[in-house]
């Protein structure tokens, strides 16, 4: 019997991570990174195959790279176009004052999502995102692919104290990381090489959902407000009291934001992994020769000190 053109399903599991931001109604920018499995349902060719699994996992992960992969995931609704071709995300109605932040940026460092995936998000759920992520995928599959099938998956830990997310950008990284962006996964202390869980919730308390920025990203004041989004900052009481504002520029382009100041952690250097557990080794534990800061970047990378 030939199993040539018959109805089979191939997978790969972890095909990539997503590190990206969501734009919560509720709740402002979060930092994410989820898992990404993928199946593929076709018929197979001469061989008895679907797809070859290097072109699958090639395919896919261009997808998420290219097109979800470090980028803010956020409705059209939540942004208006600039006269000067800029794009300016909006926060919603329903976002609390202390989590309102108002993001100037460019058509690139977005994701602009239907406004059914756009909004389950705002409830922690990921189906709408999955069908999305698959639609996308499944266009760039060979021809005899008829299903793309994606599953996100959290950190199996996320449900653990020390999990935390947070947010970020790195001006002078050479790839996309200079975009407004986000991570979520644990901070692992240890004291005398075993796991101080206490230490390690107070930790991941201290930066979670918070944007962690170097001090060099601030604007001495709002004075550069562009005249044509005056008003919103206005109407959102966006004033010195409360939100700090912050301008950078990458090779990507020019980036502005005004933060929420309870959600805003000014670093000494740049955020990268390295610099932040290096950064909460000192500020945090006082430098401690007996306490090693573990953090991670996303789901399976990250740094430690010392």
């Amino acid at each position: 019997m030939s199993y040539a053109q018959q109805q089979s399903k191939i997978f790969i599991r972890q095909v990539t991570v997503l590190d990206c931001a969501i734009w919560d109604k509720t709740r402002g920018p979060l930092g994410r990174s989820w898992n990404v499995d993928v199946e593929w349902h076709g018929k197979t060719d001469e061989e008895g195959v679907v797809v070859d699994f290097s072109q699958a996992k090639k395919i896919a992960k261009n997808v998420i790279d290219e097109a979800f992969d470090h980028r803010l995931l956020i409705s059209k609704n939540q942004i208006q176009e600039l006269k000067n071709g800029r794009l300016l995300c909006i926060p919603d109605a329903l976002t609390a004052p202390e989590n309102r932040f108002l993001i100037e940026t460019y058509e690139h460092s977005l994701s602009v999502l239907p406004e059914d995936v756009f909004a389950e998000l705002s409830t922690d759920e990921t189906a709408q995102l999955e069908l999305h992520l698959a639609a996308v995928i499944l266009q760039f599959s060979p021809k005899n692919i008829e299903k793309v099938k994606v599953s996100l998956r959290w950190h199996p830990e996320a449900n653990e104290p020390h999990f935390f997310s947070y947010l970020h950008s790195l001006r002078l990284h050479n790839g996309n990381c200079q975009r407004f962006h986000g991570h979520s996964n644990t901070i692992e202390i240890f004291k005398d090489g075993r796991f101080d869980r206490e230490s390690s919730v107070s930790a991941a308390r201290f930066i979670d959902g918070k944007y962690l920025v170097t001090e060099q990203y601030l604007e001495a004041s709002n004075a550069l407000i562009e005249p044509e989004y005056g008003e919103v900052v206005r109407s959102l009481e966006l004033n010195q009291g409360t939100h700090t504002w912050l301008d950078y520029s990458g090779t990507q382009g020019q980036v502005r934001v005004c933060v929420p100041t309870k959600r805003l952690v000014l670093m000494p250097d740049e955020s990268t992994i390295e610099n932040i557990v290096r950064w909460l080794h000192v500020s945090h534990f006082s430098g401690r020769s007996d306490i090693e800061v573990r953090g991670y970047e996303g789901l399976h990378k990250g740094a430690l000190f010392p």
